[in-house]
Parts: structure tokens; C-alpha cells; sequence
């Protein structure tokens, strides 16, 4: 009896551990389950939050980036309240503070290697101070010219006595790390990959104060590279920089508000800076530049001269041998390309223009007697062919006009510049040898 007690009362007690048991297992596996439910209906909350949320726009982006950088900008305070001053009352005083601030801001933001035009060009109270930002063709993103334009006063235009215009570009410095080896007992300085940085420079250059910068096109160029050489012997590694000159020019162009005209500019780099190079148009006569009858633009790398508007023609100078010249195969003969550009002019009946290339606006009389201004469409061709040059030097040509009398062309130089000096008439069924005295004017 008390065995089968004894087995009774294990089995009993056994039972109720097992049900004791089964509580926590349960109240576990339930909290388990819930907090997955609890997960599950969490991320399918934030599933659809994300799908009904709107995407915001890269602009919009950029512009709450811009608007926190403007509010970080060094000096951003002080640049303003100078730029509100100048505007309310602009003169020289405050022309030369706002241009003094302006860069000291721009030096100071582009010294970590930033481009701040993005945050010029949102900052309303620049733009409405005259603020002009032009970015040349051809050259990288970091590449800007900053310029302050006139600004209304009492009815006309604040001209400042001293302008300015601020270059901004980018370099890039390489770094050859040399790392020494041996061979047959002998060090020999190898040198590892090139790593290559760009750095952001400015720099300040003087304007008419009248003038105002249009356009800009950066010119092709060649790179040059020299790494500098390690020093002294034995194991162990070696870093030198050298920096990569760039060979290139920047060409700009403005318009003299005062007077029309057109204003070039040629600079050339030249060791990490950038200096006048006037050569750049020297096959271009200046009075074209002087003269409201044309107007000159950049195309790609040549620069075109509209001359007389729509129903005039188009002077087309490409690059070439580091200057505009009339063409590529005129380059290295200007005197041709000057007759040339006078044979076009008779022929699109631009007597104005015809004029810009004489020494003398009244040899113009001397075509008009020949009535090459009113030929009509079924003429014959003028025909332009050179000649000997004469004794006095210089180069002349010969315009076949088909009639009974013919053009004969003296080009030469005056004050280091291509005109043509004379215009006379030569019977056309008669040579012209080399005693035909040449007018000098």
C-alpha cells in the first residue's frame, strides 16, 4: 500500500510541475508573438509613411544647402550690410569697401577648397548691387570672373573712378611619392603613382571704369608637368610636389558703355598667375574694335566680327599660333587677309566698312569712281592676285574688276598696324611694274 502510495504521489506531483511549467513557456512565446505583431505593423506604419511622403526635388535640396551655406558664409553679415549701403548711396567710398569685403569673402570661402558663385548667385542683395558673374567657355566649373556692373543714381549710372574684376580658377598640384629600391646593390629612386589636388585661386585685375565684361572663353592649352627630383641615398621614401603649368590664355570681351565699343582682353597664365598678353590680338585692327559697325562675339576658339549687321557679313578668326588671325592659312600673310576683308566689303557694298581698313576714310572715292559699289548681279567676279611689293615696302595686290580700268592695293603697316595705305587705277590692259610709285598718306 504505501509503495503504490509513494508512485501516486510522484506521479501527482509531476503533473502539477508540468502544468506550473507550461505558464511561463506560454506567457513567453505570447510576449514573442506580440511584440513581432508589434514590429511588423511598425514597419508596415513607416512602409507607408515613406510611400505617401513626396520625394524632395534636387533644386529644392541644393537650394536648402545654399541657403545654410550663405548663413554660414564668413563676413556674411558685414558683406551685406556694405552691399545695402552701396546701393543706397553709390560712390567711391563704398564701391571700394563692397569690393574690398567681396574679397576677402571669396578669398576666405575659396581657401577650403570651395566654389562659392553658386552662393553669389543666391545672395539677392549682390545681384541687386550689380553683381555679375561670368563663366568662360571652355574652362572648368571652379572658373569665374566676378565683376560689379553700374547701378542706377538719381536717374543715371554710378561709374566708379577704379574698376575691378576678380579671376577665379582652379589648379591642380601633382605629388610623386619616390619609394627606394635595390638592385645589385646599387639604390635607384623609383617613382610611385602621381596623385593630383586642385586648389581654387583668385586674383584681382583693374577694368575701365566704363566697360563692362560680357564674355570670356577659356583657350586651348598644354599641360606640362616636371616632378622634382628626390635628394641623398639609402632606404626609405621621398615626396616632392610639382605643380602643373598650364600653357593657356583667357580671352575677354566687354562693351564700353559710354562709347559702344568694344573692349578686348588677352591674359596668358604664367606661373600660377595670370598676366597681360596683349598679342593675343595683335592680327586684329583695332579699329574694329573702335567702330559701332561691328560687333564681336567668341565661337568656340575663333573670334567672329559681325561687320554691318544683317545685311553685312561675318570675319571669322580662329585661333591660331597663340593669336587670332584671319584664317588659318592667312595667318602667316595678314596683308592678304586685309585686302581680302576690303574685297569683301566692295563686294557686300559696305561702304562703311570699306572704309575701317583704309588709312584714309577718302580713298574710299577712288572705288566709288570705279562704280565697284553699284555692280549688279550678273557683273563678273573682282578677282584679287598679288603683285611685287613695292620700293618703298609693304605689299601690293591687284583687284581685276573685268572693266577697262583695274584696282591696284598698297598694304602696309601704320603704327605697327596692317592698312591700306594707297588705292590707284590702272588701266586694265596694262602691266604695273615695279617703278609704280606708291602714295604715301
Amino acid at each position: 500500500m504505501k509503495s503504490n502510495f509513494k508512485k501516486v504521489l510522484f506521479m501527482v506531483l509531476t503533473l502539477v510541475l508540468i502544468c506550473l511549467g507550461q505558464i511561463p513557456i506560454i506567457a513567453i512565446t505570447s510576449a514573442q508573438s506580440g511584440d513581432a505583431k508589434t514590429v511588423s505593423a511598425s514597419d508596415a506604419k513607416d512602409k507607408k509613411d515613406r510611400k505617401d511622403k513626396k520625394p524632395v526635388s534636387k533644386d529644392k535640396e541644393r537650394d536648402s544647402t545654399t541657403e545654410g551655406e550663405i548663413t554660414n558664409a564668413p563676413g556674411k553679415d558685414k558683406l551685406t550690410q556694405i552691399a545695402q549701403a552701396y546701393q543706397d548711396n553709390p560712390n567711391d567710398n563704398t564701391y571700394n569697401e563692397l569690393w574690398e569685403k567681396f574679397v576677402a569673402c571669396t578669398q576666405q570661402i575659396t581657401s577650403k577648397h570651395k566654389d562659392p558663385s553658386h552662393l553669389f548667385k543666391a545672395w539677392k542683395v549682390l545681384s541687386q548691387a550689380g553683381l555679375k558673374i561670368v563663366d568662360p567657355v571652355g574652362a572648368s566649373a571652379s572658373t569665374h570672373i566676378y565683376t560689379f556692373n553700374r547701378i542706377a543714381q538719381n536717374g543715371s549710372s554710378f561709374i566708379p573712378q577704379i574698376k575691378y574684376a576678380l579671376i577665379q580658377w582652379a589648379t591642380e598640384t601633382a605629388t610623386a611619392p619616390l619609394s627606394a629600391t635595390s638592385r645589385s646593390g646599387h639604390w635607384k629612386k623609383r617613382a610611385k603613382k602621381i596623385r593630383t589636388s586642385s586648389i581654387i585661386k583668385t586674383q584681382i585685375i583693374s577694368v575701365p571704369s566704363s566697360v563692362e565684361i560680357k564674355e570670356a572663353t577659356l583657350l586651348p592649352h598644354t599641360m606640362g608637368r616636371t616632378v622634382a627630383k628626390g635628394k641623398g641615398k639609402g632606404k626609405g621614401k621621398a615626396s616632392k610636389a610639382s605643380t602643373i603649368t598650364p600653357n593657356r590664355y583667357l580671352a575677354l570681351l566687354g562693351v564700353d558703355i559710354q562709347s559702344g565699343h568694344t573692349w578686348p582682353l588677352g591674359l596668358k597664365a604664367n606661373s600660377g598667375s595670370w598676366i597681360n598678353c596683349p598679342e593675343l590680338f595683335q592680327d586684329v585692327p583695332p579699329f574694329l574694335f573702335q567702330t559701332n559697325a561691328a560687333k564681336t562675339r567668341f565661337s568656340g576658339n575663333s573670334l567672329v566680327i559681325s561687320m554691318g549687321g544683317a545685311s553685312g557679313y561675318e570675319l571669322v578668326m580662329p585661333l591660331a599660333d597663340s593669336h587670332f588671325a584671319f584664317s588659318t592659312k592667312e595667318a602667316q600673310d595678314s596683308a592678304s587677309a586685309v585686302a581680302h576683308q576690303f574685297l569683301l566689303a566692295l563686294q557686300y557694298k559696305r561702304l562703311d566698312l570699306a572704309k575701317v581698313w583704309l588709312i584714309d576714310p577718302k580713298l574710299v572715292s577712288i572705288p566709288v569712281y570705279l562704280g565697284l559699289f553699284n555692280r549688279t548681279a550678273d557683273s563678273p567676279p573682282l578677282k584679287l592676285i598679288s603683285m611685287p611689293p613695292p620700293i618703298s615696302g609693304g605689299s601690293r595686290f591687284r583687284l581685276l574688276t573685268s572693266t577697262r580700268d583695274d584696282l591696284i592695293i598698297d598694304v602696309g603697316k601704320v603704327k605697327d598696324q596692317l592698312l591700306i595705305k594707297g588705292l590707284f587705277i590702272a588701266p586694265a590692259n596694262q602691266s604695273i611694274g615695279s617703278g609704280f610709285k606708291t602714295k604715301q598718306n
